[in-house]
């Protein structure tokens, strides 16, 4: 798709995603990024629907719409997983960081507090 920024700010805008992801997610995919991309996703879905891969000398204008259906069903497939993955693990990863700067804080108030303590009975 021609300008996949587009629609992608659009989207991302929309859904208050995060902008900048959204860019550099378009241009990961890009001529040299196919291959490696693309394959582990065409072999799942062809093992999946049970399609023997063509390699890509091989492919005719006849066998396009099962390995199209292969490559989308891999996508589809690796797409969901990695998205749910990537969810969890950032979920992780936000929420270790804020238990870590409450226990900060946490702490910086209990060295306040004593300090404030020592003060005032030493004044005394």
């Amino acid at each position: 798709m021609p300008f996949e920024m587009v629609p992608a700010i659009f989207l991302a805008a929309l859904m208050r995603g995060n902008l900048p992801f959204a860019i550099a997610g378009i241009w990961v995919s890009n001529p040299l990024t196919w291959i490696p991309l693309y394959t582990p996703c065409y072999l799942l879905g062809a093992a999946i629907i049970g399609v023997q891969p063509v390699e890509l000398h091989q492919i005719t204008i006849f066998q396009l719409g099962w390995h199209y259906v292969a490559l989308w069903l891999g996508c589809l497939i690796v797409g969901i997983v990695l998205s749910v993955s990537v969810h969890f693990l950032i979920s992780f990863v936000w929420r270790s960081q804020v238990r870590q700067r409450w226990r900060l804080r946490q702490q910086g108030r209990l060295k306040r507090a004593e300090s404030s303590e020592v003060d005032t009975h030493s004044s005394l």
